[in-house]
């Protein structure tokens, strides 16, 4: 059972109560402490009524909650910053991390750009037993056609992998239903969830020719290397292009609409 908070980038309540605990805890402190107190009295309920069935508890380290309750940093690890922000058992931690950026693995370096930084699933992984994740494979505010992201992936499922999470999800673009990246997302993103050591170009290819025929395939992987080699140039003459254009922190600008077409015409 989901229970988490609701889609804001700042802490809902802001009365002096609330601020020394969230300073004492930090927000996702504060939510853990909530939901295992629920997840204790549905323990409860559970042992009084004889009921044997397995409940768990999901909720969300997501937006103003994004952040693990640990201290620490890279050279001496992280530790819990209270006790009680050990989440029980029978708790899910839903990892949603946003703004990271889509085009390189979560322990980039590149990620100490935004909000969650490289040590993002370091610092969390010591805070529960069992973990999900909702990623972001598309730049979902922005209608491109194509967005290079998928050579990251299987590296970072696994990394989740070796974190233990349990559940991905990954998010592509709800608009783009129809199109023919978002069957090659689909299929790649199957792919690699069972099992993520494939070789990713190799899938691209492989599902280019299962979709166009042998002698069409050839160009389909022409126009994918096309993108990914486009796309890496703006990157390499763009230092900014981690920053999303809307002023979302961390999010990444995929083909600037005038740096696309530049960028392109370049490489011919």
């Amino acid at each position: 059972y989901m229970f988490g908070q609701m889609d804001l980038y700042a802490r809902p309540c802001l009365c002096e109560n609330c601020k020394s605990a969230s300073a004492k805890y930090t927000d996702a402190g504060i939510m853990i402490r909530f939901v295992n107190c629920l997840a204790d009295a549905i323990a409860q309920w559970q042992l009084e009524e004889g009921i044997e069935r397995e409940i768990k508890i999901v909720t969300f380290a997501y937006q103003y909650t994004a952040h693990a309750p640990v201290t620490g940093d890279k050279e001496s690890g992280y530790t819990l910053i209270d006790p009680t922000c050990k989440v029980k058992d029978n708790v899910v931690i839903r990892l949603a991390p946003i703004a990271a950026e889509k085009t390189v693995t979560f322990n980039h370096e590149l990620q100490d750009k935004n909000r969650f930084g490289s040590e993002y699933l370091k610092k969390w992984k010591g805070v529960a037993k069992e973990y999900m994740i909702w990623t972001y494979t598309a730049n979902f505010s922005h209608y491109y056609y194509y967005v290079p992201t998928m050579l990251t992936w299987a590296e970072n499922l696994r990394l989740l992998q070796e974190m233990g999470v349990s559940y991905v999800f990954m998010q592509g673009n709800y608009q783009e239903t129809t199109i023919y990246t978002t069957k090659l997302d689909s299929y790649v993103a199957s792919k690699l969830m069972w099992n993520p050591s494939y070789d990713v170009n190799a899938l691209i290819s492989e599902f280019n020719r299962y979709y166009f025929g042998e002698v069409a395939s050839g160009y389909a992987d022409e126009f994918i290397q096309l993108y990914h080699a486009t796309y890496e140039k703006a990157k390499a003459d763009n230092p900014n292009y981690h920053t999303r254009d809307t002023g979302y922190e961390g999010d990444t600008v995929y083909l600037l609409k005038k740096g696309f077409v530049l960028h392109t015409i370049d490489l011919f």
